[in-house]
């Protein structure tokens, strides 16, 4: 068997330094939905770890008629990696992480 380490020897990290690596997300990325007016085409948003780009964008009106943005992001499926199309009224909480046929399976319909 293994010695292992007594538990005060055990190292821990600096959580105030910024973490570096791969994953690291630029800060001039935004990391979330909540736009005010329509953001410029091919606009680039973090959201999960998961990369949004913007391909169209309009102003619309909800039912109730309070103003929004009717747009469509284009991102690939956080569970079957495959493209598509993510329709997004702004401001919102969150985007679609999956496609179509992923989502189905998430619900049990297929």
């Amino acid at each position: 068997m293994a010695d292992l380490a007594p538990r005060d020897s055990v190292t821990t990290c600096d959580m105030s330094q910024p973490v570096t690596g791969r994953r690291r997300i630029p800060d001039a990325v935004p990391q979330g939905f909540g736009f005010a007016e329509a953001p410029p085409i091919s606009t680039v948003v973090m959201f999960h770890g998961q990369r949004y780009e913007l391909a169209a964008a309009k102003d619309a009106e909800r039912r109730d008629g309070t103003p929004c943005i009717s747009s469509h992001w284009l991102t690939l499926c956080a569970r079957c990696a495959e493209p598509f199309r993510a329709w997004v009224v702004l401001p919102a909480k969150s985007p679609p992480r999956r496609c179509r046929g992923c989502r189905q399976v998430a619900k049990g319909k297929v």
